[in-house]
Parts: C-alpha cells; sequence; structure tokens
C-alpha cells in the first residue's frame, strides 16, 4: 500500500469505533494502527509466477467452510491478522483467540469492524485452530457477498495430503496402496489448483473434491506414504491427469466420461478389479420405501408426484444404470440414475450398478461396489498390495497411460 493510503485506512478505523460500539460485550482486541515498517512493499512491477519444478513448496487453497456467519480463531501463539488485499497488519498486541463474524460495514473481529473484504489470520508456530479444530498453514476469510464468509486454509501441497490420505484410506492398509492414493491425491489436488486458477480456492473438504480434517486426521503410515512419494504424480501427455478415484468398484471401474460427462479421456476407461472382493461393499442390498424416494426426489427436484414402479432403462457398457424409469399410471418419467442416487443418499444406495426389485411396499436393491466407479478403486488398490503389486503398478492398471513423474516439467501449465 503507497503512504498516501494511511490517511484513508485511519479514518476508516475511526469511522469503524462508533459501529464496533453496537457490538455485545466480547473481550478487547488489541487493535492498534500498525507502524509503517510492517505493510508489505507493492512490487515496481508484476511478479513473473514460478515454474512448477518442484512441488514441495506448492501451496493449496482449501474451502473449510462455505457460507459462514461467525468463527472462532485461536493459535499456538500471538495470531498475526493482516488485510488479506493490501498486506496491513490489524493488530500489534497479544491476541490469542479472536471471534469472527460478517458485518454489513465489513468484518467484525471481536468488538471491531473492519471496512474489509479479506483478512488473513496465522499462528507463529504454523497450526491455527478454526472452531477448536487445528489445521496447518494460515487461513484468509473472505466476504462472499452473500452476507456470509468463506473460510479458506492456505497450506501447504504436502501437509495437505497427511491429512487426506489418511481421510480417504484407512491408515492400516499396505503401504504400496497408501502411496497409490498419496500420488492420485496429490495429482487430483494440482489439477484442480489448475483448474480453479480465478477462483480465491481450489477445494473442497468433502466428497466432492477430498476429504480433508486438519492435523487430527495425521498418522505416522500415511506420513510415511506421502513422505515416500514426495512430488510424485501422475501426467498423460505431458498435463496433470485427472484423478478420480473412489471406495469399490465391483469387477470392473467405469468409463469416465459417463459419469464426468465431460471427461473422455484415454486413461479413464473402463479397465478390470478383480482384487475388491474383500470389500465390504462388494454386494450390498438396500431396502427403502416408495414414498421415502418419492420424497427423496422430490427434495431433490427431480420428481413430483406418486410412483408406481421402478425400472431401469438402459445401462452403461459396464453394467451400471444410466436411467431410471419411473412410472405412474400412463405416465412414464426419466430420471439419471446418477442423480437419482445422490437423492437418496450416497452412502445409502452405494453405486449406480445395481438390480431392482419389489417386495410389497418395499422396493429393494441388490448392488455391488461404492462410488462412482472411474479410476483408482481403493479396495483394488489394497488387493493389489496384498498380492505384492507396487503403487506404480496399481496407478497403472488405473490409470492406464498414465506416467508416475517425479517433478512437474516447466512445459506443464500452472
Amino acid at each position: 500500500m503507497k503512504n498516501f493510503a494511511w490517511p484513508l485506512l485511519a479514518a476508516c478505523l475511526i469511522c469503524a469505533a462508533p459501529i464496533a460500539a453496537l457490538a455485545e460485550e466480547e473481550a478487547p482486541f488489541p487493535f492498534e494502527m500498525a507502524p509503517e515498517g510492517n505493510i508489505l512493499d507493492e512490487p515496481e512491477k508484476e511478479a513473473v509466477p514460478p515454474k512448477l519444478e518442484s512441488l514441495l513448496s506448492l501451496e493449496m487453497r482449501v474451502a473449510l467452510i462455505r457460507s459462514a456467519s461467525t468463527a472462532e480463531i485461536t493459535g499456538g501463539g500471538n495470531l498475526l491478522i493482516t488485510s488479506a488485499e493490501s498486506g496491513a497488519r490489524l493488530n500489534t498486541g497479544d491476541v490469542r483467540s479472536i471471534k469472527v463474524r460478517r458485518d454489513p460495514h465489513g468484518i467484525r473481529i471481536n468488538s471491531f469492524v473492519f471496512p474489509l473484504t479479506s483478512i488473513r489470520v496465522e499462528s507463529p508456530d504454523g497450526v491455527i485452530a478454526i472452531n477448536g479444530k487445528r489445521y496447518r498453514g494460515y487461513f484468509v476469510l473472505w466476504d462472499n457477498g452473500k452476507g456470509t464468509f468463506d473460510l479458506v486454509n492456505h497450506v501447504m501441497l504436502e501437509d495437505y495430503l497427511r491429512s487426506v490420505v489418511a481421510a480417504e484410506m484407512p491408515k492400516a492398509w499396505p503401504v504400496e496402496a497408501l502411496k497409490a492414493q498419496a500420488v492420485a491425491a496429490r495429482t487430483y489436488a494440482l489439477f484442480r489448483r489448475q483448474e480453479m486458477n480465478e477462483n480465491y480456492f481450489d477445494l473442497e473438504t468433502n466428497v466432492m473434491d477430498q476429504v480433508y480434517g486438519g492435523v487430527a486426521n495425521e498418522d505416522p503410515r500415511t506420513d510415511e506414504a506421502v513422505s515416500g512419494t514426495a512430488g510424485m504424480i501422475l501426467l498423460y501427455k505431458n498435463q496433470i491427469a485427472r484423478t478420480f478415484f473412489h471406495a469399490n468398484c465391483g469387477d470392473r471401474t467405469e468409463d469416465g466420461v459417463e459419469v464426468f460427462h465431460k471427461v473422455n479421456t484415454p486413461y479413464l476407461k473402463s479397465v478390470p478389479c478383480e482384487y475388491g472382493k474383500k470389500s465390504p461393499y462388494y454386494t450390498w442390498q438396500l431396502s427403502i420405501r416408495m414414498n421415502e424416494i418419492e420424497a427423496a426426489l422430490s427434495r431433490a427436484g427431480l420428481h413430483r408426484g406418486k410412483i408406481d414402479s421402478l425400472s431401469a432403462q438402459n445401462h452403461t457398457r459396464t453394467g451400471r444404470v444410466k436411467t431410471l424409469g419411473l412410472r405412474n399410471g400412463r405416465n412414464l418419467t426419466s430420471v439419471n440414475a446418477i442423480d437419482f442416487r445422490l437423492a437418496v443418499g450416497p452412502a445409502r444406495l452405494k453405486s449406480t450398478r445395481f438390480t431392482i426389485h419389489k417386495q410389497g411396499t418395499l422396493i429393494m436393491f441388490k448392488g455391488t461396489g461404492y462410488g462412482h466407479g472411474v479410476g483408482l478403486c481403493q479396495w483394488g488398490a489394497m488387493g493389489m498390495a496384498d498380492a505384492g503389486r507396487t503403487f506404480r503398478e496399481i496407478l497403472g492398471k488405473y490409470y492406464p497411460g498414465a506416467t508416475v513423474a517425479s517433478n512437474v516439467l516447466a512445459s506443464v501449465p500452472e
């Protein structure tokens, strides 16, 4: 920020005082205007982005909480709180815990309101807690323009993976399976980083991207898998691969284009899988009443009204249901099977590879596998590792044609 901006900042702080006076009683926030030396100098010219020659120093941006109205942030020492836009320091006192709220005039930190749209909060020990849960790195809070804010965890890629691998695969599994998961997760994260470049976050923390739970998830065995594959990713024709994975495919993975309609790549084609039979989800059954299905489809906006019968209208070449027919009298409606599964609940209806049977008022689904079926089959990876296969062989099976690279080449786009 240029020197002429300081009077404006000071004026904003003065204006914030009467707003803060309306706040409920809280611990005072030691706010002072920091000295000029604490402002991040503006570069004389735009910096050239570094090439991705090493993956060990890359930072991921994980949207930990979306559309929050409040959050409590604590650190292992004196928190450093700055404007994420200018770098101006917002506190100089000893602050170890803050409560952040969205305010019509900006962002409220304890009893003070700052006319800003984003702030950065970090702890000197590199670990920060949000609502009592600890994460590595630092946080940027963004006003999302909807009356709430998004909390984004900025964390080094390899630290991010320490939590992800432990959340996505049981830590007691063979290390070669854990290594395969580490490479797949690292590659997926980088693909999303590249894809979301214009946004202020790269990934979310749930199964729509990768499960991430912070420091509490970390474990020495999964740490070993991450460090043992440090910097390794999958490339296809010198581009970062899109490495989807799932729990169990049954006995064959699915073509990527059948689930992710714009993803028609050679390394996401269906392959046979004979290694996942130990999975408790290899075969499964679900019994559900028709009125529950009607309510679920209505909530999802897929179908409203009574359903007399369900039938599988057509299938993918791997045997998964592609569309379902919903009959009500003479009326027949078609519903995409993936949307149907999400509406009923993906943890209940574990895959779209099922048959339908009616038993009185109940509809019984008999199926195989768990998940969308594209890419790495995690239970298959475990079975391959038990059979003595290496993580490279596992990845080669489930992403045919992709290659493991130890470093990202300069030609790979950021």
